[in-house]
């Protein structure tokens, strides 16, 4: 079971790695234009969009198969396990972000109008969101 555990941990963190650097790629495209935006939106977007449902299916699994916890101790803020509800929240807030970003500024800008600032914005508030939720679960594997 430890082994599985570990395979699903390095599978959840090369996830979290998908997304985030997808996140950053769009970021750092925005400040170069709508063109740029798009060809990163259109080759990374469908390999991180699936990442991100990945993610949050794996990291479910391996809340429920690591800690001897119901559900509704996962949102006892301020616990070490409530740590798995401030990450369910703040991947949530990224997740909406991320979908916001893709697939309503995104069509906005490849109808060709423009939205660059609210793209911009949305990316930037689902990469701030993913790096909490990737610092939340850093302390929560180190105990802290």
């Amino acid at each position: 079971m430890a082994a599985v555990l570990l395979a699903l941990h390095y599978l959840h963190l090369l996830l979290a790695s998908i997304w985030i650097g997808f996140l950053a790629a769009v970021l750092i495209a925005s400040f170069r234009g709508r063109d740029h935006v798009l060809v990163v939106q259109k080759t990374l977007g469908p390999a991180a969009m699936g990442s991100l449902l990945l993610l949050a299916l794996v990291g479910v699994g391996m809340a429920l198969a690591k800690y001897d916890a119901g559900l509704g101790e996962w949102f006892q803020f301020g616990t070490h396990i409530g740590r798995i509800g401030e990450k369910i929240i703040s991947w949530t807030v990224a997740a909406a972000a991320g979908f916001y970003m893709v697939h309503m500024a995104g069509r906005k800008l490849e109808e060709g109008e423009a939205g660059l600032g609210r793209y911009r914005a949305s990316a930037a508030v689902a990469l701030l969101a993913s790096l909490g939720a990737a610092l939340l679960g850093s302390m929560l594997t180190l105990g802290v």
